[in-house]
């Protein structure tokens, strides 16, 4: 997918509270240049439930974040992300915003995250993997 105005992939299938796992996977994927249009909290990939998996991509060129995530048993892993979060300051190319109470079993592991521009502006608050305070991760 490229050339995007806003997000690529989203997935809101449950609501985390319920805790009923999703079986949902997103792989291999190459998504660049989305975001066009509005840049703040639009990800090439973005997702809000339980049991979800997110690997093998390859996310690039965009002002916003690469992923997005809220919920449990969220596994990302394997992923490549770079040249995002040019365009904000407090984000990350892997990021979660805590908009209920807890989150849990969360995986992010074996992500290759590289050249994120945002971490050179003055001020800025990005970075490879943006946690908000009430999300737990393993």
């Amino acid at each position: 997918m490229k050339n995007l105005g806003k997000n690529g992939i989203i997935i809101e299938q449950n609501k985390p509270k319920n805790l009923n796992q999703n079986n949902i996977v997103i792989e291999r994927n190459s998504i660049h240049d989305y975001a066009q249009l509005i840049w703040t909290k639009r990800a090439a990939i973005s997702v809000e439930g339980v049991g979800i998996k997110i690997s093998n991509n390859t996310i690039y060129n965009s002002p916003s974040s690469g992923i997005i995530f809220i919920g449990n048993d969220i596994k990302i892993t394997h992923n490549e992300v770079y040249n995002t979060c040019y365009g904000n300051v407090d984000i990350g190319a892997i990021a979660t915003y805590a908009v209920q109470f807890a989150s849990f079993g969360n995986k992010i592991n074996h992500n290759h995250i590289h050249d994120i521009p945002s971490l050179k502006l003055q001020g800025s608050m990005g970075g490879g993997i943006s946690m908000e305070w009430r999300v737990a991760t393993r």
